[in-house]
């Protein structure tokens, strides 16, 4: 449909929805009008009908009154008026306009009708004509009653009544016709003169459309649609000038597009050239230098980015590897690093870089000897240290997720530690497992790491393999066979991958590059332990020392120690073939009080056996008591790296470097052991002769002298400097109760009630009996007007000093306050008071 012919039914619509309703509205008014003022007529007839006929009708007589006026009726002109009638009480026509019914009787049901009505009403009746009857019951009032004596009846002619409702119906409907041709000349006139720009605007650009962009529409119109041809044209010029220019166009952005796109190959290119030397530098970062004829290691590493630079293709990341063997304590060690650096691309390269050259730093001095009298537990201790303290200095923009071990390559015992690195792995005969359960350490670069450290230990079989990845081997995408992708979150699918390529690192990577997507570089790096070697048949003890170690039981059942002691001793060179020997040798020494030789089979024992952490504690007691310090300490940290909770080590290691006069590491020692053993008396003791030791201190005698100065302001009553002084002694000895008395009074002198509310709390805490404590809390409380609480103190120190005469002073006071602000005793109050009767009527007792 054309819009000229929209345009038309548009506005034909809007006359027919406004003109005919309102017609049909005009029609139904005029006929309720005209009927409403029927009715009046009806009424006003009715009124004057009754009035002549009311007393003839109750009477009885003659009816010429009430006839007359209904005969006259018949002249008074009155429009469609057919009959008019008047009954009585019996139903007889007493009056009648026509004098058709006069002296008859009603019809029992028209009567009965009329009798039903007790107001003028009107009925329609259909006959031939079509007849409206008026009713109107004719009453009269006698003695108080309304008597009902007739009824006046009116017929008129409803087509006559309803004539200039016709009429009127007959001149709308021809006005609305002449509206409405009126409407639709209207609507065609403006359809035209609407449509006429439109359609040429879209002949046109129909025209514009086909290719001619050189025609231009005509409009001469300033209304919208002038505006939007005029609009139009100038669009179809710029189209034109830019087809005429168009090669020129294209070649000018063709050759900026070149440009654009040498300068970023040209940065491409120096990009690629800043990975290759990067990839430069951490290759020979990362090798396998492990010489050891029983612990073989690989590693494969497979970095995320890629990419070409000239004739050379490569890859960077930030997953590292390294293994190396080094001398410890007389010892070959393998030591291997599997890490994995924050960040993609340049920013993890970056982060294997720093580590790599620091840990071959490492390496290289423990190479050079410098590192060969260390242990391996301290050496792991003192790298992770630097190798932290080297990436906190970059202040949050480089972490290192790491696993940084040592096995040993005569036992196979191995030492690690793990920093947020996915768990190690153990292969064995068959079956991987973790060997982690949780992790302690976070990534390096995390700050307050450094005294969380704790070295992990596990003892190798032969044919053992160790397994170390970075996160890639678990950042894996599945495609599921309807083409969806999902990311593992199953952390042991890497178990059997193992198990499924039976610990071949290689065919790990190639079966995980096969059937997943990698998300992430990957680096795995194997260790195992005397793999694919003969059993070696070990040397059997000779059947003598055997002999000997069983009599040397007996003895030592019998309590003949030192029989046992000499019987057993010129075999202890055997004790590589039979380490009981020099466990046995060993408690007889420690029993017979010659520590130095308990220390040295100890020791021997440990070098063969360093799985038995038990008697590394043995040979740091041994050390101590044969006061050789610096070496009990050595076998004391290596206990403490592997078992922190460990309380008799935290003990035994205090005690060696209070001796030593390290009284802050001593203190730290004992702390950790009463924060574990809060009740071990052996603790307490130790640490009160610690701190005695420490009065001959330079530390102690900078507390002296702190405390001296404070003492002396506190005396001179300046407060606030003496605050200071006291909580610089709290900075050398956060337990000093003195200094902590001293500042809760200060506080409370100066009115920083919470703080001196806060010291108080930390006297109570380390001496629960101090009753001056707790009186001068009672006094801060009564300055707050904190009544109650200030009672429950001065409670407590009474009852700890029920003599304390400053407490009974206040005690009195704070009752008053409680009883004029009429508060009344509380319970605690109220149990003080008895047990003051009872023990006045206990003293008065005693005086009689």
């Amino acid at each position: 449909m054309k819009i000229k012919m929209k345009m038309i039914l548009l506005i034909c619509g809007v006359v027919v929805l406004s003109v005919f309703p309102l017609s049909f509205i005009v029609l139904l008014r005029n006929q309720d009008i005209i009927t409403d003022k029927t009715i009046e007529v009806c009424r006003n007839l009715s009124h004057n009908v009754a009035s002549s006929a009311t007393e003839e009708l109750l009477i009885d007589v003659t009816y010429d009154g009430t006839r007359s006026a209904v005969t006259g009726l018949q002249d008074a002109g009155i429009h469609g008026l057919l009959n008019a009638y008047v009954l009585n009480v019996d139903g007889e026509y007493v009056a009648d306009m026509r004098d058709e019914h006069l002296g008859q009787t009603a019809n029992p049901e028209l009567l009965a009708n009329f009798r039903k009505m007790k107001d003028l009403d009107m009925e329609r009746i259909k006959g031939n004509p079509d007849l409206l009857r008026f009713v109107y019951p004719i009453f009269i009032t006698y003695k108080g009653q309304n008597l009902r004596v007739g009824e006046a009846v009116f017929e008129f002619d409803e087509a006559q009544v309803y004539e200039p409702i016709q009429e009127t119906r007959r001149t709308v409907f021809i006005v609305a016709g002449i509206i409405f041709g009126v409407a639709i000349i209207i609507a065609i006139a403006t359809a035209i003169l609407i449509t006429r720009p439109i359609l040429s605007l879209s002949e046109g650009a129909s025209i514009i459309g086909s290719g001619d962009l050189s025609h231009r529409i005509s409009i001469s119109s300033s209304d919208e649609i002038g505006q939007l041809a005029h609009s139009f044209n100038n669009m179809t010029a710029r189209i034109q000038d830019f087809t005429q220019n168009l090669e020129d166009k294209v070649e000018q952005r063709t050759k900026e597009l070149n440009e654009t796109l040498e300068q970023v190959q040209a940065l491409k290119v120096q990009q690629d050239g800043d990975y290759f030397l990067t990839s430069l530098l951490a290759r020979p970062l990362q090798t396998n230098k492990n010489r050891s004829n029983f612990i073989s290691s690989e590693f494969v590493i497979e970095q995320k980015k890629k990419f070409s630079f000239r004739k050379w293709d490569s890859e960077i990341g930030g997953d590292y590897c390294i293994t190396d063997t080094i001398r410890l304590d007389g010892r070959n060690y393998t030591v291997f690093l599997n890490a994995d650096a924050m960040g993609k691309s340049i920013q993890g390269a970056g982060g294997a870089l720093v580590l790599g050259a620091a840990f071959n730093a490492t390496l290289i001095q423990a190479k050079l000897g410098k590192s060969s009298i260390q242990y391996p537990e301290i050496w792991l201790r003192d790298t992770y240290r630097d190798l932290q303290n080297i990436f906190v200095s970059f202040d949050g923009t480089m972490y290192m997720s790491m696993v940084m071990g040592l096995v040993d390559e005569e036992t196979g015992f191995m030492y690690f530690i793990n920093c947020e690195h996915p768990f190690t792995v153990l292969y064995r005969r068959g079956q991987a497992s973790f060997l982690e359960e949780e992790l302690e350490l976070r990534k390096l670069g995390v700050p307050g790491e450094e005294e969380k450290i704790s070295v992990k230990s596990f003892q190798l079989d032969a044919g053992d393999v160790i397994i170390c990845g970075s996160d890639g081997r678990d950042d894996l995408i599945t495609t599921k066979p309807d083409g969806t992708e999902s990311i593992n979150e199953d952390e042991f699918q890497f178990l059997r991958h193992v198990e499924l390529c039976e610990g071949d690192i290689g065919k790990i990577l190639d079966y995980t590059r096969s059937n997943f997507k990698l998300m992430d570089d990957i680096s795995l790096l194997r260790i195992s332990y005397k793999e694919n070697m003969p059993n070696v048949v070990e040397s059997t003890v000779p059947g003598h020392v055997r002999e000997k170690m069983n009599r040397s039981y007996e003895l030592i059942a019998e309590g003949k120690e030192e029989e046992a002691l000499q019987s057993i001793k010129e075999f202890v060179h055997h004790g590589r073939d039979l380490p009981e020997l020099l466990k046995t040798v060993g408690r007889l020494y420690f029993n017979k009080g010659d520590y130095n030789s308990a220390a040295e089979c100890f020791k021997e024992f440990v070098s063969i056996s360093p799985n038995d952490q038990e008697y590394l504690y043995a040979v740091s007691n041994c050390c101590r008591l044969a006061d050789r310090l610096e070496e009990a300490a050595d076998f004391g940290e290596r206990l403490l790296l592997r078992e922190p909770g460990n309380v008799l080590n935290l003990l035994n290691l205090a005690d060696i470097y209070a001796r030593m006069e390290q009284s802050k590491r001593a203190l730290t020692l004992v702390d950790k052991a009463l924060h574990l053993e809060p009740e071990n008396e052996q603790a307490a003791f130790l640490r009160d002769s610690i701190v005695q030791r420490m009065a001959t201190s330079n530390e102690t005698r900078e507390i002296l002298e702190l405390m001296e100065k404070g003492d002396h302001l506190y005396k001179k009553r300046q407060y606030n400097r003496a605050l200071k002084q006291y909580e610089k002694v709290l900075d050398l000895d956060r337990t000093h109760r003195k200094a902590i008395y001293r500042a809760a009074n200060c506080n409370a002198f100066a009115r920083n009630y919470a703080q001196a509310v806060e010291y108080f709390g930390r006297v109570l805490a380390l001496d629960p009996e101090n009753y001056h404590a707790y009186n001068n809390l009672a006094v801060i409380y009564f300055e707050q007007k904190e009544y109650n609480q200030a009672f429950l103190s001065l409670q407590r120190a009474l009852r700890i000093e029920p003599s304390f005469t400053a407490a009974q002073r206040n005690m009195a006071q704070v009752e008053r306050m409680l009883e004029n602000r009429g508060e009344g005793a509380t319970e605690a109050s109220r149990e003080y008071a008895d047990r003051k009767t009872v023990a006045a009527r206990t003293e008065e007792k005693r005086e009689v």
